[in-house]
């Protein structure tokens, strides 16, 4: 375990990381640098660090091969595994404080306490606070407070006035306190409520309740104001609440950007003003607010992260801008790919990008050989993708024996909502494909027209449905075969 570990740590660092890090080693023993030396040489290779196991010990202890030596490999291994984390923590620190003036405000205020600098101490606390409550950087606050109220026991004497401030600063800290506790609490939810969305499709799901403990009555931290009206904008699966949408943007657009945190929070609330109006189906709003995002990730120089640019290829493909879709997959999926939440849905969408364009074999690549890793809902996509390039490859018969196996399967699950609306839209499928086998009269017209009005039917009793790409595909199909 602790070879692939070590491996999987090595590869993990950048060009730039390996150079500060082979720097570091200057100060190790000297097997661990050429341990390090050995996994630069194995990758440019492409050799495994477990192959090569044998040949490495041999040249790392100058002995033959055995357990003895196999047990001390794997022991250096993981201690350079261990230097290799240690210098992760020490760069993510660093960046941390490069990022955030807070953190450099607060390690200054640890620095002046243990010196005992107690009127250096107090003036920049002060500032350190009003920047920490501005931002709502509640983390940071409470260590503050806490260096705060240590400063106040140590440097002042017990007299009644002293006692009496350092009584009124914890009752101060305490709202500091609850203000934090409300925002994460209300933190937790907003992760609670996207999971009961995505749930909602198979089973009822439980809302997020307010919290009882603690009595916030008194307490209103815009940060905790805006990440409940965020969650409640979303409580429903299949639509947004903007009214609620527009008030969060609002509130986290009103606090100053002192912090990545808050910039991050107010990069991630237009790019879900642009989903609120996605899921409501207005799409050129959400194209809007999905580019403001986009520009303020420019602006601000942050990540346009993995889901909103998902999403922001999803309101392209929606409104038929399949070529920029096409574009923003192949310049985000190394994002994507960071996450199997968005990467197994990344490639269904991708998938039908590919056909919509007719780059057929674009899309059949990415057809998974096992679709066992995926949710159900990403599964029923791919099967639809693999219909329609059957279809477009004019493999009418395998097209329409894909479909009746398919109904096969879905007849043995069990009858809920969303497997029956499953086993219709595969039905309209199979009937689309057997009468595009037919030869071209009159009564065919006919049934097209009966199948294009079985298919508004079914998405006027399932509006879900509506803009779903396998939809979208058979609604072109059966647009092209009438005209035809």
């Amino acid at each position: 375990m602790s070879i692939l570990r070590v491996e999987k740590l090595f590869r993990a660092l950048s060009p730039k990381e390996r150079d500060a890090f082979k720097a570091t080693l200057q100060t190790a023993r000297p097997v661990l640098q050429k341990l390090y030396e050995a996994l630069e040489e194995l990758e440019s290779s492409q050799i495994g660090l477990a192959r090569a196991k044998r040949k490495l010990c041999e040249r790392l202890y100058n002995e033959p091969y055995s357990k003895a030596q196999d047990a001390r490999f794997r022991d250096d291994c993981r201690k350079l595994g261990e230097r290799i984390k240690h210098f992760l923590a020490e760069q993510q620190c660093a960046d941390t404080l490069a990022k955030n003036p807070l953190f450099e405000a607060r390690f200054l205020l640890e620095a002046l306490l243990e010196r005992g600098l107690w009127t250096e101490f107090e003036a920049d606390c002060r500032k350190a606070r009003a920047d920490a409550l501005a931002a709502c950087d509640y983390e940071n606050l409470m260590a503050i407070e806490v260096l705060r109220l240590r400063q106040l026991w140590e440097s002042k004497t017990h007299k009644p006035d002293a006692l009496r401030s350092l009584m009124a600063a914890v009752r101060e800290s305490e709202m500091r306190l609850q203000e934090h506790h409300a925002t994460l609490y209300a933190y937790l939810g907003m992760f609670f409520t996207a999971a009961a969305h995505y749930l909602e499709r198979y089973e009822k799901a439980e809302q997020w309740e307010p919290l009882q403990q603690v009595d916030f009555s008194n307490v209103q931290p815009p940060l905790a104001q805006y990440y409940a009206l965020k969650a409640q904008a979303f409580q429903q699966v299949h639509h947004a609440h903007l009214e609620l949408m527009k008030k969060a943007l609002d509130t986290i657009m009103r606090l100053p950007s002192l912090s990545p945190h808050i910039l991050a929070e107010q990069q991630t609330a237009l790019a879900n003003m642009g989903l609120a109006y996605m899921l409501n189906g207005d799409y050129k709003h959400a194209h809007y607010y999905y580019q403001k995002a986009f520009e303020f990730s420019e602006t601000h120089q942050l990540d346009f992260g993995a889901q909103m640019a998902f999403n922001y290829a999803s309101v392209l493909m929606k409104l038929g801008d399949y070529k920029n879709a096409a574009r923003l997959f192949q310049a985000k999926w190394s994002s994507f790919a960071k996450s199997d939440m968005v990467r197994h849905r990344a490639e269904a969408m991708r998938c039908f990008c590919h056909i919509f364009l007719g780059e057929l074999e674009q899309a059949e690549m990415l057809l998974p050989k096992s679709l066992a890793a995926y949710p159900e809902t990403v599964q029923s996509y791919f099967r639809y993708a693999a219909v329609a390039i059957d279809f477009e490859k004019n493999k009418l018969l395998q097209a329409e024996r894909a479909t009746e196996n398919l109904l096969r399967r879905l007849r043995r699950r069990p009858s809920s909502a969303f497997w029956r609306s499953e086993k219709e839209l595969v039905n309209l499928y199979r009937k689309f494909i057997h009468l595009s086998q037919q030869v071209s009269h009159k009564s065919k017209s006919t049934q097209l027209s009966a199948l294009k009005s079985e298919l508004q039917h079914f998405l006027n009793q399932r509006p879900e449905y509506r803009d779903a790409l396998p939809v979208v595909w058979l609604e072109q199909k059966l647009k092209q075969s009438r005209a035809d």
